[in-house]
């Protein structure tokens, strides 16, 4: 499942960290600017943390996950 979305969360995670980017280029005009700007990066923010979470969250419940190939390796290992 996570397969399908995969392309379309990392198109959304770099359009989130360009915009970060040019968000934080546009604070070192000065701290006024930065106050004004607080709120929209730390929305990025949270959005580049939920789109990493889920990222992550996706690999840990896969077929594949890291768990269960360490379980593999073990039940081979104490077979052989």
């Amino acid at each position: 499942m996570i397969r399908r979305w995969l392309p379309f969360i990392i198109g959304a995670g770099f359009v989130v960290w360009v915009a970060a980017l040019v968000m934080l280029a546009m604070t070192a005009e000065g701290p006024q600017r930065f106050g004004e700007l607080y709120l929209g990066i730390l929305l990025v923010n949270i959005t580049g943390v939920i789109a990493l979470l889920v990222l992550i969250g996706g690999r840990g419940c896969g077929k594949s996950s890291i768990a269960k190939r360490l379980a593999r390796a073990n039940r081979h290992s104490a077979t052989s």
